[in-house]
């Protein structure tokens, strides 16, 4: 299979295109060579394959749609993200910079430097700022503070 070969996917989308449509087979082999100057979809290239699809959404075809049950695939770097830049802020506030973290990090987990934690071990990096924040009477975050005055 070269670079530029049509991939089963997508040969699949177009015969699918051609169902819900309703076209017949010289309809169909009509609108390949009218787009893409071949005969059979086997023999289109994957910008002719594109172009066939395009043709037949203005001809009626929905586009194609993901499973919406499908569950999306998970960003870690969006998954860090949250949580490095809030130890960055309780760093800030603490007065320490991030070689205390990364100590933090290798004392915790053994893990060499922050970016490299899970997403649950910088959860747990961050609650352990929490409890330093707290013991050293520091300003918290709104999320970071226990209401005052009530009891459990």
């Amino acid at each position: 299979m070269t670079a530029d070969t049509i991939t089963r996917p997508l040969l699949a989308r177009i015969h699918i295109g051609k169902k819900e449509l309703g076209w017949d087979d010289d309809t169909y082999r009509d609108a390949l060579h009218k787009v893409a100057g071949v005969r059979s979809a086997k023999h289109l290239t994957i910008i002719g394959a594109a172009q066939v699809l395009v043709y037949m959404e203005r001809c009626g075809l929905p586009p194609h749609q993901t499973n919406p049950h499908r569950a999306a695939k998970p960003d870690p770097a969006r998954a860090r993200q949250r949580p490095i830049d809030k130890i960055e802020a309780q760093l800030t506030s603490l007065g320490y910079g991030w070689p205390y973290a990364h100590g933090m990090a290798k004392k915790m987990f053994g893990v060499e430097r922050v970016q490299w934690c899970t997403p649950d071990q910088l959860r747990r990096i961050v609650a352990a700022l929490v409890y330093h924040q707290r013991r050293k009477g520091v300003a918290l975050g709104p999320k970071d503070r226990k209401t005052e005055g009530t009891q459990p």
